[in-house]
């Protein structure tokens, strides 16, 4: 018995000599064919591993398979040879991100604090994010991330962006350090799957209210969300009240951008207090405002603002046009950029507001049971030029570089395009070289919702045989008309060269004997 015990033990210490040997061997190998590290500066080689890091914050199907990860792409790094793990565990620009999978495994849980200090004191990017599977079943806060939370509020005095996607109650666990919160937060984005609304405190520090200039909400209610709004210039929101948005842009005066939607809603009550006056926002210049509310809502809103720095609007909503003819002339506003979706007003309305919009450069229209396309199209061919010798300018939409129009989400057969007036918006090729003064469009994009295989429904919008050449010419003229059919799962087609299709098969059905 003894015999065989020594064997085994000079046989174990065979192995583990020969392991050491294999591992400096590879060691070796990995070092003469490496193509970074033994030919360029450690600097350099460090600056290209940071340049191969996966964007942030990324994508929640990418993160829910834990793959292209930027802690897998440090672990991967740090496994071809020790000069590459010992050049990725001093390159402290590859640990200040932190995207994190809940539930969390092992080996976050044990080396989170590690990992924050390979980062010296660089800005924090984080992002927490819970596992599909896992919104359903228990919403208990598991004892064991407490390890995980205790090391990022540690280090909330390093926090820059937040990006969470989780539970709630989760977010309630990121308080911060009671001794310098986070004075260095700029991006907070944070959104609730799979849970309604609550009116419980979601995110609060324990030290002092951050300034973000950058805020995202999602799933959370406004005032449950504790920040100082002076610095907020950029604000994403999913619902907000009329009141919640009037109350946004008193504590916001840095605003420069606006997302959000009016939920719908029959409680008026709260707006009386902010009837009697007037909300001017100096700094607000793109707002892009969905309202599934009364229209009066809106209404009420418009006429409560005015923001003369508004330069891009994007509004989705029935009726808004009187409402906001007042706010555009109160506020003496030029905007150059304006979407409208799902309008229901008639022709006049339309018309008359695009009137008061001379400085659009950039105009895209989604119409929905609306009678004005055969109008607007002709007015803008009917204002495309003036002779050279004329001492008035092109009065209506005078800058319009870019056109889109097409569908609202309420299609109707009443915003069909009105074909034999789009050539006319662009001035034709001659010989010489054309004196009048133009309207700069150069860019124009239809866009219709035709079943092809329904014959009654293309009759109604297919192009007219004799206005098909008329298009050609206007692209070959290097013009950028593109005319498109959005129906179908495959993508946008090509639906003026489907209507040269469509005639050339008729031409050929009916000559066929």
């Amino acid at each position: 018995m003894r015999e065989v015990e020594i064997k085994l033990s000079e046989a174990e210490a065979l192995v583990e000599r020969l392991n050491r040997e294999k591992h400096r061997l590879k060691s070796n190998m990995n070092s003469a064919h490496d193509p970074l590290a033994r030919w360029l500066p450690r600097e350099v080689t460090a600056r290209i591993f940071v340049l191969c890091m996966p964007t942030f914050p990324v994508e929640d199907y990418i993160l829910n398979r834990r793959r292209d990860t930027p802690r897998k792409f440090v672990g991967i790094l740090s496994s071809v040879c020790t000069g590459w793990r010992d050049i990725a565990q001093s390159t402290l620009q590859l640990w200040n991100v932190v995207c994190m999978l809940l539930p969390a495994s092992d080996s976050l849980l044990q080396g989170i604090e590690a990992h924050l200090s390979r980062s010296g004191d660089l800005p924090l990017m984080i992002q927490i994010e819970r596992k599909w599977d896992a919104y359903r079943g228990d919403h208990t806060h598991p004892s064991e991330y407490d390890k995980i939370f205790d090391a990022l509020n540690r280090h909330s005095h390093r926090w820059h962006t937040l990006e969470l996607r989780a539970m709630l109650h989760i977010s309630s666990r990121l308080e911060g350090s009671t001794v310098t919160g986070a004075p260095r937060l700029d991006t907070l984005r944070m959104s609730s799957v799979g849970e309604g609304q609550s009116s419980e405190t979601r995110f609060k520090l324990l030290h002092s209210p951050p300034s973000p200039s950058t805020v995202a909400i999602q799933g959370f209610h406004i005032n449950t969300v504790h920040i100082d709004w002076s610095a907020v210039t950029r604000l994403d929101v999913e619902f907000l009240s009329v009141d919640d948005c009037v109350n946004i842009l008193c504590h916001a005066p840095r605003l420069e951008r606006l997302q959000n939607q009016i939920p719908g809603t029959n409680h008026n009550d709260t707006l009386d207090d902010h009837e009697r006056y007037n909300i001017t926002h100096q700094n607000l210049r793109t707002w892009n405002l969905r309202c599934s509310a009364d229209p009066s809502q809106i209404e009420i809103l418009f006429d409560l603002l005015t923001l003369p720095a508004l330069k891009s609007m994007s509004l989705a909503t029935d009726r808004p046009f009187h409402s906001l003819k007042r706010l555009i002339i109160r506020s003496s506003c030029h905007l150059t950029h304006f979407k409208l979706m799902n309008t229901l007003d008639g022709n006049d309305d339309l018309t008359s507001l695009l009137w008061m919009m001379p400085d659009i450069v950039d105009l895209h229209l989604g119409i929905s049971r609306c009678s004005c396309t055969q109008e607007l199209f002709e007015l803008l061919g009917s204002t495309t030029a003036l002779p050279h010798d004329s001492d008035e300018e092109i009065k209506f939409l005078p800058q319009l570089e870019k056109f889109c129009f097409g569908p609202g989400d309420k299609w109707n057969p009443a915003a069909r395009p009105h074909w034999p007036s789009i050539p006319t918006w662009f001035p034709h090729a001659r010989a010489e070289p054309d004196p009048r003064t133009y309207r700069p469009l150069s860019n124009v994009h239809i866009r219709v919702d035709v079943k092809t295989n329904f014959p009654s429904e293309l009759e109604i919008y297919v192009i007219e045989r004799d206005t098909i050449p008329k298009l050609l010419d206007v692209v070959q003229e290097g013009f950028n008309l593109t005319i498109t059919n959005i129906s179908g799962k495959k993508g946008e087609k090509d639906f003026l060269r489907y209507c040269q299709g469509y005639y050339n098969h008729h031409d050929e059905k009916n000559s066929d004997p």
